[in-house]
């Protein structure tokens, strides 16, 4: 005997030793359950259960009972249901033969002897229920055990913001698409700068071709100026994950108010440095332009306009605009420039020399006040010290000492004459100044 006998003996004697002891039936009984995704393949596998009791039968009989169970096995049908299995479809039918059989989702094998499995590929959310098999022309007998199909949840696939420009002050919607998740439970939380966003979020949720879910969660609010270049945050719940996604705001908006550098009106004097600043906060950037009685000094696309005058003349005084302008208006501020004069024709040399002259003047009347004082003060101490002097009398025939001593007290004494000289000619030089 060959080997390929031998096997198929074997195999024969395996099944009759099976189905004579054991059950061959026609229910299925229940597995496991089974889970899913979506698009995704699956596999259920049914095991037969209720049965005759094949035991007495002889050697013969039981071979050929044997055998018919055999090709019954052949001839399954696969049911599913969602709720009650006597509202259970037909998906497969292995008794009809198909010549040229069109491609399907579901197919079906043999996993043994007493088992089968159905394959189902690209699973979709409607393959979720129930599932169990029946051999051809079978009669239930009671409920049946089924493998129940769950449909895993699907993550989500994509994450979007319809934006579209943004004006201070006027409301606006902001749009939030979430594509590609099953089931459909999701919840959506607007954030902006960490803090709730005000307003009413609307969160819709529409079915897919493939059985996933797309949603999109909007919300209207108003946004300002100062919110220009802050996140709006989208917090996204789902079953599947969490997901966070975020927005940087573009909000457009004329100029605000402009600060001018110095702030208030000032004078100048003539030759000095004259400089003023100009800042200006807006979006789009706007065109900033120095103004002076009319006449337009500088202008340029930016946020900070600065202009210098050096040795500022009295020409350059008047009134200073700073004005800022964008597609969506215009902001001007002014500050008043006063410019002191020096003295007709006078020129920094002359102004020096006047005032030197100015003070040498002061001096020299410093200084002859001082002399005329102190001349004063000596003649009225000389004459003090005369009269407690002795007084030397000239003999008839003076000697030399006697005239020697006369000589000496006439030269301690101050010349009256010569103080009242010298006192006279200071009075006629302070006259002449």
């Amino acid at each position: 005997m060959n080997s390929l006998a031998r096997s198929l003996l074997f195999w024969h004697m395996s099944v009759t030793s099976l189905y004579s002891t054991g059950k061959i039936g026609c229910n299925a009984q229940l597995t496991k359950k089974v889970s899913g995704v979506l698009k995704g393949d699956v596999t259920i596998t049914c095991k037969y259960a209720e049965s005759i009791q094949a035991t007495t039968l002889p050697p013969k009989a039981t071979r050929e009972i044997s055998i018919v169970r055999l090709a019954e096995q052949h001839n399954l049908q696969w049911l599913h249901y969602k709720h009650d299995h006597k509202d259970a479809q037909v998906i497969i039918d292995t008794s009809i033969v198909h010549r040229c059989p069109t491609p399907s989702r579901y197919s079906n094998s043999m996993g043994s002897l007493h088992t089968a499995q159905l394959h189902i590929r690209g699973l979709l959310v409607s393959d979720a229920g129930f599932y169990f098999c029946v051999t051809v022309n079978s009669k239930l007998q009671r409920e049946p055990d089924a493998s129940q199909l769950v449909i895993k949840a699907v993550s989500i696939s994509e994450t979007w913001f319809l934006t579209s420009p943004m004006e201070a002050n006027k409301p606006t919607i902001l749009l939030l698409n979430v594509i590609g998740f099953y089931p459909n439970k999701i919840e959506v939380d607007w954030q902006l700068a960490k803090k709730q966003l005000q307003g009413n979020p609307v969160l819709l949720a529409n079915p897919h071709c493939d059985g996933t879910f797309n949603a999109t969660s909007m919300i209207a609010f108003v946004p300002q100026a100062d919110d220009h270049d802050k996140t709006v945050t989208c917090h996204i719940t789902h079953e599947s994950a969490k997901v966070s996604m975020t927005l940087r705001l573009q909000v457009l908006y004329a100029p605000l108010p402009l600060t001018v550098q110095p702030q208030e009106d000032f004078a100048k004097m003539e030759g000095d440095l004259l400089e003023l600043r100009c800042i200006s906060k807006s979006n789009p950037v706007a065109k900033m332009s120095w103004i002076l009685n009319g006449k337009v000094l500088l202008a340029k696309t930016t946020t900070h306009l600065r202009i210098r005058v050096v040795n500022v003349s009295l020409s350059d005084q008047g009134n200073y605009s700073c004005s800022a302008e964008n597609s969506l208006g215009t902001r001007t501020s002014s500050v008043a420039v006063n410019v002191i004069g020096l003295q007709p024709g006078a020129t920094d040399e002359q102004t020096w020399l006047a005032a030197g002259i100015s003070i040498g003047v002061v001096l020299l009347l410093i200084i002859v006040t001082s002399v005329a004082a102190y001349a004063f003060v000596r003649k009225r101490r000389l004459a003090g010290r005369q009269a407690e002097e002795p007084v030397y009398v000239a003999p008839s025939q003076p000697t030399a000492d006697v005239y020697e001593t006369l000589n000496v007290a006439d030269s301690q004494k101050p010349s009256t004459q010569k103080v009242h000289d010298a006192i006279y000619a200071n009075t006629e030089q302070i006259g002449k100044l």
